[in-house]
C-alpha cells in the first residue's frame, strides 16, 4: 500500500503475466470493469500495475479477485523484501521444454515421411507414427501455445484487439490442418512443422524477454539526482543523500519540501500538501506521531520527521510519473504504438482470408498461406520502435543528470523552436554569492532568527542569506518559528514568540530605503529587504555571479532559437545579457502571474520551453510545453516541471535539445524499417514463398533488430554527446 486516505488509496502489485501491449490496454482500464477503481498504470519493464480506488466503494482483496479472473493473478509475497518468484518465467521454460521434447520426437517419428521410405514400413507402423504425432503435438497446443489462444480469447470477449489474435489463428490453423489431414487419410499432416512454429515462437518470446530485462529502461529513485535531505544527529544537522537514509534516521524537511520517504511526524503539528500524490491541493493539518507518505509536500513551518521506510521502498519516484501532471497532447508517434495493433490485426486478417481463398481449391498451399500471412505480419517491431527509443533516450539523458517526467517530453523538446530564461537561481548562482547588509543594523538574536526563517526556505536567495548569517554565529541553534508562511514572488513572514518578522520585496515588508535605488542599479545584484515588527530594518544585497559557460550557451542557443528572459529582478542585469542576447527580448520585475501569461501567450504561436528555477517560476514552467526547473537543491522540485536539470550541467542544453531532435530521426528510420519488414514479409507470404515454419524464425528477429538497433544507435550517439 503506498498511500491511505478516507476518499483514495492506492496499492501496487506485481504481476507476472505482463507481456504485450493488449496487457496494458485491459489492466489500464480496470475502472470500466469495477467502479471503485479510480485508476490504473500499468509500468511494464517492472511488470507492476499501480491501482487508485476508492475504499468506501471497492476493496483489496476484490481488485485482486478481479486481477485474478481476467487472468493476471498478482504474485503476492509476505515482504516487501523478499523478491517475488516468477512464475510466468518458470512457466515459459516449461512450455519451451515441452514444444522443444515434442518437435524433436516428431521429427523422429517423421524420418520415413521425410526420406520417403514409407514403402519400407507397413502401414500399421505408419498409422502408429502418426498417432504418436498427434498424441504429442496436442499438449503443445493445449499447455506450450495456450498463452496465445487464451490472449486472444480475453481480447475478444473483452471487445480489444490483442496481437496475439493472428498468431493463434495461425497455430490453430495448421493443428486443425495437420489433424483434418491425417485422419483423412490424404497426408501425414504438418505436426512437426506446427510444433516447431510454437517452440520458435517461444524462444522468440524468451529471446525478446530476455533483451527486455538487459535493455530495462524503469527508474528508481537511484535513476535522480542524489536527493540531500538534512539531517538531524546529536542536535546538529548536516546533508545527506536521501538514498543513504534508513529506518530511524531524523529528517529536517524545509516549507516547500519534498518528503522523501513514509516518515512519522515528531515535530507538534504540520500541514502537508498531497497534491503531488492525490491531486487535491489543499494542505492536510497533521499531529505528532502521524504517518507522512512520501512524495507529500510539505507548507509552512519545516517539520522533523523520523523515517519509516527506506527510500528505496517509498513511492516517491513513481510519483514523478503521476499522470495527474501530464500535459493532454496529441502525440502521434504514441498514438501508433498503442492503436496500430487494432486495425492491423483485422486488415491482416482479412490478407491471409483472401490469399488463402485465391489459392483454393490447393488446400494445402491455401492454408499454408492462410498461417504464414498471420504469424509474419506481426507488428511487434512497429510497435516497438517508439517506445524502446523513446525510453532509451531518457535513460540517457538522466545519466547526464536531465531527469524527465516521462517519454512524452522528449518529443516535446524534439519541437521547440522558443526558450524562455528565468534569471535569478537559473543563469545565475548563489553558491558564490556576495551578500552584504545596508541601511541599519541586526542585533545578533534578529540575526538568529532571520537564519532560523531563511534556512527553512527553498528560495536560492534565501539560502544565500542563511549561509552567510551562518558564517558569523558561532552557535546555530535550531530555533522554530510559531508561523512561517512563504509567499511566492513577495517573500517570507515568520512569527518567533513576539517577534514578527518579513523579507522580501519591498512592498511586501511596506517600507524602502533612499540609498537602495542606487544599489539596486548596480549589476548582479539581488536585493531583499528586512522588517521587525513591522520597523524597516535594511535590506541584503545579494551580488549574483553567472553560471560557468552560461555565456556560450546563450549565444549558441541564440543562433538557433528564439531566446527570452523573464526575471522577477530589477533590470540591473539586462545590459550585461544584451551583449550576448543582443536581439532578445527582456522583461524585468516580472511576478509569477505576469511570466505565465508571457509563456501563454507566446506559445500560441511558438512551442515554449520555459528554464526556471522550479520556486516562483511554477506557474510558467506549466504554462510551456517543456518546463525544464535548473536546481542546486534537488530536494526541492515540483510537479509542475517537466524536468529536473542540475544546475552544473545548464551548459549542456543545446545537446539535450539537438539529442531529441535525433531520437524522433531514430523512431522515423525504426518505423520505415517496420513497415519495410511487414510489406515484404507479406509479400512472401501471400505468393506462398514462406512456411509458417521460416516465419516463425523471421518475426522474432524483425523485433529484436528493431529494438537493438534504436537501443544501440541512441546509446552511441549519447556517449558521443558525452551523456555519462
Amino acid at each position: 500500500m503506498d498511500f491511505q486516505s478516507d476518499t483514495m488509496n492506492r496499492v501496487r502489485f506485481h504481476i507476472p503475466q505482463i507481456h504485450c501491449s493488449s496487457c496494458l490496454w485491459l489492466l489500464e482500464k480496470l475502472n470500466r470493469i469495477d467502479g471503485g477503481v479510480i485508476r490504473s498504470v500499468v509500468d511494464f519493464t517492472r511488470k507492476e500495475v499501480s491501482v487508485e480506488y476508492s475504499p468506501s466503494d471497492t476493496s483489496i482483496r476484490a481488485i485482486v479477485e478481479l486481477l485474478t479472473l481476467i487472468g493476471y493473478e498478482p504474485s503476492i509475497t509476505v515482504d516487501n523484501n523478499i523478491k517475488p518468484i516468477n512464475y510466468a518465467k518458470r512457466s515459459l521454460y516449461l512450455k519451451l521444454g515441452l514444444a522443444g521434447f515434442a518437435t524433436g520426437n516428431i521429427m523422429l517419428f517423421s524420418m520415413p515421411e521425410y526420406f520417403d521410405t514409407t514403402s519400407l514400413i507397413s502401414p500399421q507402423y505408419s498409422l502408429i507414427f502418426r498417432i504418436l504425432n498427434i498424441a504429442l503435438a496436442t499438449p503443445v497446443l493445449l499447455y506450450s501455445a495456450s498463452d496465445y489462444w487464451k490472449n486472444a480469447y480475453r481480447a475478444i470477449i473483452n471487445k480489444s484487439m490483442s496481437l496475439d489474435v493472428p498468431l493463434a489463428l495461425g497455430i490453430i490453423t495448421l493443428y486443425l490442418r495437420s489433424l483434418a489431414d491425417i485422419i483423412t487419410n490424404q497426408s501425414p499432416g504438418f505436426m512437426d512443422s506446427f510444433s516447431g512454429l510454437v517452440f520458435l515462437l517461444l524462444i522468440g518470446k524468451l529471446v525478446q524477454q530476455r533483451t527486455f530485462d538487459a535493455l530495462s529502461f524503469e527508474r528508481n529513485y537511484t535513476s535522480y539526482l542524489p536527493l540531500s535531505v538534512q539531517t538531524i544527529q546529536n542536535g546538529t544537522e548536516q546533508s545527506r543523500s536521501v538514498t543513504s537514509l534508513s529506518t530511524g534516521d531524523i529528517i529536517h524537511i524545509r516549507n516547500k519540501e519534498i518528503v522523501p520517504a513514509d516518515s512519522i511526524l515528531l515535530s507538534p503539528h504540520g500541514h502537508v500538501d498531497y497534491s503531488f500524490v492525490t491531486g487535491e491541493t489543499a494542505p492536510v493539518e497533521i499531529v505528532k506521531n502521524a504517518k507522512i507518505y512520501a512524495g507529500g509536500r510539505i507548507i509552512g513551518n519545516s517539520v522533523q520527521l523520523m523515517v519509516q521506510k527506506e527510500v528505496s521502498r517509498s513511492y516517491l519516484t513513481q510519483l514523478w510519473n503521476n499522470e495527474i501532471f501530464h500535459k493532454k497532447k496529441y502525440r502521434a508517434f504514441q498514438n501508433i504504438s498503442s492503436h496500430f495493433g487494432t486495425w492491423f490485426t483485422f486488415t491482416v486478417i482479412i490478407i491471409a482470408t483472401v490469399a488463402a481463398i485465391y489459392r483454393l481449391p490447393d488446400y494445402q498451399v491455401a492454408s499454408s498461406v492462410f498461417t504464414a500471412v498471420l504469424i509474419i505480419a506481426c507488428p511487434c517491431a512497429l510497435t516497438l520502435a517508439a517506445p524502446f527509443a523513446l525510453n532509451t533516450a531518457l535513460r540517457m539523458m538522466s545519466r547526464a543528470s536531465l531527469f524527465l517526467k516521462n517519454t512524452d517530453i522528449v518529443l516535446d523538446m524534439a519541437e521547440t523552436d522558443s526558450i524562455v530564461f528565468d534569471k535569478t537561481g537559473t543563469l545565475t548562482s548563489t553558491h558564490n554569492a556576495d551578500v552584504k547588509f545596508y541601511e541599519g543594523n541586526l542585533n545578533s538574536n534578529e540575526e538568529k532568527l532571520i537564519y532560523a526563517m531563511a534556512k527553512r526556505s527553498s528560495h536560492p536567495l534565501a539560502q544565500a542569506i542563511a549561509q552567510t548569517i551562518a558564517q558569523t554565529l558561532s552557535v546555530k541553534e535550531n530555533i522554530r518559528p510559531d508561523d512561517f508562511q512563504e509567499i511566492i514572488g513577495e517573500g517570507i513572514y515568520a512569527r518567533f514568540s513576539d517577534t514578527i518578522i518579513r523579507f522580501g520585496t519591498h512592498d511586501f515588508v511596506q517600507n524602502t530605503s533612499t540609498h537602495t535605488s542606487t544599489i539596486q542599479n548596480e549589476v548582479n545584484q539581488s536585493i531583499v529587504h528586512i522588517s521587525v515588527n513591522g520597523e524597516y530594518r535594511g535590506f541584503f544585497a545579494i551580488r549574483n555571479s553567472f553560471r560557468s559557460g552560461i555565456e556560450k550557451t546563450l549565444q549558441f542557443l541564440d543562433n538557433k532559437f528564439n531566446i527570452h528572459i523573464l526575471s522577477g529582478d530589477s533590470p540591473k542585469d539586462g545590459i550585461y545579457l544584451q551583449h550576448y542576447l543582443p536581439n532578445s527580448p527582456m522583461k524585468f520585475r516580472q511576478t509569477p502571474e505576469e511570466k505565465m501569461n508571457y509563456i501563454q501567450e507566446l506559445s500560441q504561436k511558438h512551442n515554449v520551453m520555459m528554464i526556471g528555477d522550479g520556486l516562483n517560476d511554477a506557474a510558467a514552467l506549466k504554462a510551456s510545453a517543456v518546463g525544464i526547473a535548473v536546481t542546486e537543491n534537488t530536494a526541492a522540485f515540483t510537479p509542475a516541471c517537466d524536468a529536473i536539470l542540475s544546475a552544473n550541467r545548464i551548459d549542456t542544453l543545446p545537446a539535450f535539445i539537438e539529442y531529441a531532435r535525433f531520437t524522433k530521426k531514430t523512431i522515423v528510420i525504426a518505423f520505415i524499417i517496420s513497415v519495410f519488414y511487414n510489406i515484404l514479409g507479406l509479400w512472401l507470404a501471400v505468393t506462398a514463398q514462406l512456411t509458417p515454419l521460416v516465419t516463425a524464425i523471421l518475426m522474432p528477429i524483425s523485433s529484436l533488430s528493431i529494438v537493438v538497433f534504436v537501443v544501440w544507435t541512441l546509446t552511441y550517439n549519447a556517449k558521443k554527446r558525452g551523456f555519462r
